[in-house]
Order: structure tokens, then C-alpha cells, then sequence
């Protein structure tokens, strides 16, 4: 073990000891500079490789008494790079979810007009994008939460909504429009907040 390995166990063995993050934050320090790289070499983008250092910083905090660790260079190195992949994984997936759902609105004109039995409902299971679609629900008012509910999540046709709610047939093709124009506006800017 060479005297910078030394060091860091010594860092890490009285942080074990007192719990005292000052130990992690000198050793966190000490490789800040790998740490940066890695990210840097992930995302080539100075600013999130930035970003990305404090929540690697709060991963140290939470793996480190997990952790046995020997080697604090690759052990740090192993971290940062994790993160990093996860990361660009979230950002692909958001994207990921935002080009299913400009799909699902090109896909909904074509199904609006057919019958309950032969409309297209593209089944989303990107749990982000559901949850997001729950959330953006919020902003509906209610005839139009209880026609995009009737229509998209149970599966309704327009008659069998306009038997439950006693609605006309235009005002459900209405409220669905406008609930639907709402919910896209609300989820492509959550989504685009992301990026």
C-alpha cells in the first residue's frame, strides 16, 4: 500500500469512527479532480459534470459506511462513473418517454373517430410519463379530468361517456380536445424542464 493509500484509509477509518463528515470531505477533496474528469468524460458538459459532484459527494456520505472499502481511488472512480450512467440513463428515458407520448398524439387523431373496439390506445409503461399524465390532470377542470379519465384510462367510447355522464357527444369531443391539449402542454414542458 503506498503512502496515499495509507492516507485515505486513515481518512476513512476516523470517519468509521466519529461519523464526522470533515474525513469524507478531505478525502472527497483529495479526488475531486478524478471525479470531475469522470463526469466530464460522460457528459461533456462542464456545468451538469458540476452539478453532478454534489450528488456524488451525498452518494459518498450514504455508501461509505456500507461499504468496505481498500482502494479509495477506484472505489470513488467506481462511484462517480455509476452515477453518471444512471444519470444519462434518466435522461434517455425522459426523452425516451416524450417521444412515446408526441407518438401517442399522433397515433390518438387516428383512434378518436373509431369505435371502442377498434380505437388504438398506446398502453405507456414508462412509469414517469403515466405519472406525469396523473399529474397534469390537476389542471383539468373537472368535466374535462372525468372525460380524459373515462376515455384514455378506462377505455370508454364517446357513447358510453356520454351514458355515464349525460353529457352531449360534442361536449365529450370537446372536453377531451381541450383536456388533452392542456395535458400535452403540461407534460412537453415538464419534460422539456428536464433536459
Amino acid at each position: 500500500m503506498n503512502y496515499q493509500e495509507q492516507l485515505d484509509q486513515q481518512l476513512l477509518l476516523k470517519y468509521y469512527q466519529t461519523s464526522d463528515q470533515v474525513y469524507l470531505a478531505q478525502l472527497f477533496k483529495r479526488y475531486e479532480h478524478l471525479i470531475y474528469g469522470v463526469c466530464l468524460k460522460y457528459s461533456n458538459d462542464p456545468d451538469w459534470s458540476n452539478d453532478l459532484k454534489g450528488q456524488i459527494y451525498e452518494k459518498l456520505v450514504q455508501k461509505a459506511k456500507e461499504s468496505e472499502v481498500s482502494q479509495v481511488k477506484n472505489w470513488l472512480y467506481t462511484l462517480a462513473k455509476n452515477l453518471c450512467i444512471d444519470e444519462i440513463r434518466k435522461k434517455q428515458r425522459k426523452a425516451s418517454a416524450l417521444n412515446k407520448f408526441k407518438e401517442f398524439q399522433l397515433n390518438i387523431y387516428d383512434a378518436v373517430d373509431s369505435d371502442a373496439e377498434e380505437r388504438l390506445i398506446i398502453k405507456q409503461d414508462e412509469d414517469d410519463l403515466i405519472k406525469l399524465m396523473n399529474d397534469a390532470q390537476a389542471i383539468l377542470t373537472e368535466k374535462q379530468r372525468i372525460c380524459m379519465r373515462l376515455f384514455f384510462f378506462e377505455r370508454h367510447s364517446y357513447l358510453e361517456i356520454v351514458n355515464q355522464t349525460g353529457m352531449e357527444i360534442k361536449e365529450v369531443k370537446s372536453y377531451l380536445q381541450n383536456g388533452k391539449r392542456k395535458m400535452k402542454n403540461y407534460i412537453y414542458k415538464t419534460l422539456n424542464s428536464y433536459a
